[in-house]
């Protein structure tokens, strides 16, 4: 095989299998010969295409492609690169970068044309996406609200967004800055109008710092320009250039320096307060305290969380305050309570502890802020101050009990004085007018007796009349004769007396009217030392008492219950006689007075009956008590001793 054959097998097989479309065609624009990439492209064998003509397999495509033929036959001048669309069929179109060579014959003359076309549909869809991507980040970059300024590895600025034109023109250092300036200019720029965070102020300070910067993989920081605050942020990139972002951090840095000296301020106060301050966990734990808190509690609080605050309160108190604390904080908001703390060494200090929930703008669990306010002095004093008015109550009460025991000594002693006066006034009354009167009473008494028996007395009506006038004679003589025994002097002539007995001869001597019920209940069974003409004198008047009050009743009322009853008993040393009826009854005003000379609830009489008594009884030893019965009536009780004390046998004279 000779070298020319061999030749032009290789080139063949070149042809035939590489990867680009090659079409070798006349000037009539006809397929002279195509490789298997071609002819596989539209289903055919290179044989079948060789003198066919273009427009066959590209339509009115081929036309537009023989335009550019007919001008590279014509000039024979290559065009090379030419990218173009490849329809394949209605639905799909491929893209091909086409070169189109002039062939010559031997005498210099274009036959023909070559065609090497590669498809390059998926470089220009990527290129296009890259290209996309591109514009649309130039989109973001150009919207960023952050100034961003790009650098490349010489340190040149090599694009700044609207951002970062704006910021420099807002620091009056735009004019001063151009795209390829070093990073060192510009930082030299900007160190005239800014000063950085924690470098304090001055263009060495600023400009070696962001000098320095560049050699950070990733740096931050922030500078001032006049009264707005920039941050700036600082990435690498991977060809060893830097991205520079930028943004106004003003409101933040001003709520940071605001919170700063917030701070500052709170550290102060609690430094300087008269209160032992606290800050506890959601748990209770503290967190911080001041001094003064750790010197009234000797508890140690650290930068970390420490002890619950509750620690140091007084183990007497812990446990009322560990109840009480959580649940009155998530009622209202906070807990104030007064407790003692163990203090320093045996020292027992009583406080004010006040806690309040803090405040969260997050969504956090809030903590707590407390305080212990001492108030060992305000407890000592309250102390003091209850026993002072303890012993003022005290005082003020024996001084009460004083007074009334002075006032009811001298109330009785001006009522004894005016009983002394009244009764010496009845006495020397009583000695004229009983002498007066009886002489007057003694003739009336004769002469009703002689003219009683003149008369007819079986005229009921006289009979009446008579009676009438009898019956009121003797009642004028009783009042003469209790005047005389309540005003005379009198003297025991006692003697061991039957009580049961004789209190049994007294009602028998006694007319009780028809009609009233007697019921008795003798259950004394022992003698007693008594004046018999006395105490004889205190029955007839208790008896008629009851008597009349029941008759009283009658008249007021039909078919009541006409009841007197008598008892007597022992109690101790003592015996009592019971005497008690179903009348009418004493209102609480005649009670309090019923004992006292000349008041009578009666409408006839002095009233000196029950003070007559009271007197015969006390002569005795003994004592009497008037009371109104539930039922309706009175009760009158008599209590003698069972040995009559001579030295109370007393005339009316000492009363």
């Amino acid at each position: 095989m000779t070298r020319e054959v061999i030749l032009q097998n290789a080139l063949q097989s070149i042809f035939d299998n590489m990867h680009a479309f090659i079409f070798l065609k006349d000037t009539e624009n006809r397929a002279i010969q195509v490789n298997k990439r071609v002819a596989e492209s539209h289903g055919l064998t290179p044989e079948e295409m060789a003198g066919r003509p273009s427009r066959e397999f590209y339509g009115e495509q081929a036309d537009l492609y023989f335009e550019d033929d007919k001008e590279v036959i014509r000039t024979g001048v290559p065009k090379l690169n030419i990218i173009e669309p490849l329809p394949i069929d209605e639905n799909t179109t491929r893209w091909i970068e086409t070169s189109k060579i002039p062939v010559r014959s031997d005498d210099g003359d274009v036959v023909g044309i070559l065609v090497i076309a590669t498809d390059i549909t998926e470089k220009r869809e990527a290129e296009q996406k890259l290209a996309d991507s591109q514009q649309l980040l130039q989109a973001l970059v150009e919207n960023f609200t952050e100034a961003l300024g790009f650098y490349d590895a010489d340190k040149r600025l090599l694009f700044g967004n609207s951002a970062f034109w704006q910021l420099h023109e807002q620091a009056g250092t735009a004019e001063f800055i151009r795209i390829g300036d070093s990073f060192e200019e510009i930082a030299r720029v900007v160190a005239g109008k800014a000063s950085i965070q924690g470098q304090g102020s001055g263009s060495k300070s600023v400009a070696e710092t962001l000098s320095g910067s560049w050699r950070d993989s990733e740096n931050t920081y922030a500078m001032r320009y006049g009264n707005r605050w920039i941050r700036y942020r600082r990435y690498p990139t991977p060809d060893g250039g830097r991205i520079v972002f930028a943004y106004d951090v003003t409101e933040s840095k001003e709520a940071e320096l605001a919170l700063q000296k917030s701070e500052a301020r709170y550290q102060t106060l609690t430094t300087i307060a008269p209160v032992g301050i606290f800050h506890a966990t959601p748990d209770g734990r503290c967190t911080y305290a001041n001094n003064l808190w750790q010197s009234l509690t000797a508890i140690s609080v650290g930068s970390e969380v420490g002890c619950y605050w509750t620690e140091a309160v007084h183990a007497d108190d812990r446990a009322r305050v560990d109840a009480e604390w959580r649940d009155a904080v998530a009622l209202s908001g906070s807990y104030s309570t007064e407790c003692r703390i163990a203090g320093v060494g045996d020292n027992e200090l009583w406080v004010l502890a006040t806690i309040s929930i803090e405040s969260q703008d997050d969504n956090m669990r809030p903590g707590f802020v407390g305080s212990f306010t001492d108030i060992s002095r305000l407890k000592q004093t309250e102390m003091q101050l209850r026993t002072t008015e303890q012993a003022l109550r005290e005082h003020r009460d024996q001084l009460e009990d004083l007074v009334e025991q002075r006032t009811a000594a001298l109330r009785e002693a001006q009522q004894s004085l005016l009983l002394r006066e009244r009764l010496a006034a009845i006495g020397q009354l009583t000695a004229t007018v009983s002498h007066e009167l009886r002489n007057p009473l003694g003739t009336i008494v004769a002469s009703f007796a002689a003219l009683k028996r003149r008369i007819d007395l079986g005229d009921e009506k006289l009979l009446r009349t008579a009676e009438r006038i009898e019956r009121n004679v003797k009642r004028c003589e009783t009042i003469i004769e209790d005047l005389l025994n309540y005003t005379r002097v009198k003297s025991l002539n006692c003697q061991a007396v039957d009580i049961d007995t004789w209190l049994m001869q007294c009602l028998a001597d006694t007319d009780i009217p028809e009609g009233i019920t007697v019921h008795t209940r003798f259950n004394a069974g022992c003698s007693v030392q008594i004046d018999k003409v006395g105490m004889s004198q205190v029955m007839s008047n208790l008896l008629g008492n009851a008597i009349d009050s029941i008759n009283q009743k009658a008249a007021q009322q039909d078919s009541p219950e006409l009841l007197l009853e008598v008892e007597t008993g022992t109690t101790g040393d003592e015996t009592t006689i019971l005497v008690a009826d179903s009348g009418t009854g004493l209102s609480s005003d005649d009670l309090e007075r019923v004992f006292e000379p000349l008041i009578s609830t009666k409408t006839f009489g002095v009233g000196l009956g029950l003070p007559l008594v009271r007197q015969i009884v006390e002569l005795h030893g003994g004592q009497v008590e008037i009371r109104c019965r539930a039922t309706g009536g009175a009760e009158v009780e008599i209590a003698l001793p069972h040995e009559t004390n001579q030295s109370l046998r007393q005339s009316s004279e000492d009363l």
